[in-house]
């Protein structure tokens, strides 16, 4: 059986730290546990890299390791999604079916929505079980 870790919990305040509301450290919270095999892959344990980043020569990453940015910590990995995120632009995302749906049209990830999908909203119950059809609303603007 699949149990949280301290390391989403660490991450979801890492994030909040970042800036990014609440509604979205968890939607990231969920996706990172979803790439990294719930905080336990060796691309998280080796590289501090909990969103499988690919390394291309960014200012946040020590370098690559495994095809992989490297980061010395977690932190530094959360500064480079932030990044990434921002390219993305200001957009309102409400729910994990619309972050999901984002993040497969920047091509961040390979599968098909349904699966990946069906992975983070998985981590998501998980890690946060009463929250799911909660409205969060973050302040105008914030992340």
């Amino acid at each position: 059986m699949t149990t949280t870790t301290k390391s989403g919990y660490d991450l979801y305040a890492l994030l909040t730290e970042a800036g990014f509301n609440d509604r979205y450290s968890r939607f990231i919270v969920a996706q990172a546990a979803h790439e990294s095999n719930n905080f336990d892959s060796l691309i998280f344990k080796i590289n501090n890299n909990p969103f499988g980043i690919k390394y291309m020569n960014q200012e946040t990453a020590e370098g690559e390791k495994n095809g992989y940015a490297y980061y010395k910590h977690v932190g530094q990995a959360v500064q480079d999604y932030k990044r990434i995120f921002k390219s993305y632009g200001l957009v309102s995302l409400s729910t994990l079916e619309s972050f999901v749906k984002l993040l497969k049209d920047r091509s961040y990830f390979e599968a098909t929505t349904e699966e990946y999908l069906r992975g983070c909203r998985w981590f998501y119950n998980l890690y946060f079980p009463n929250t799911w059809q909660i409205p969060v609303k973050g302040p105008s603007g914030s992340w």
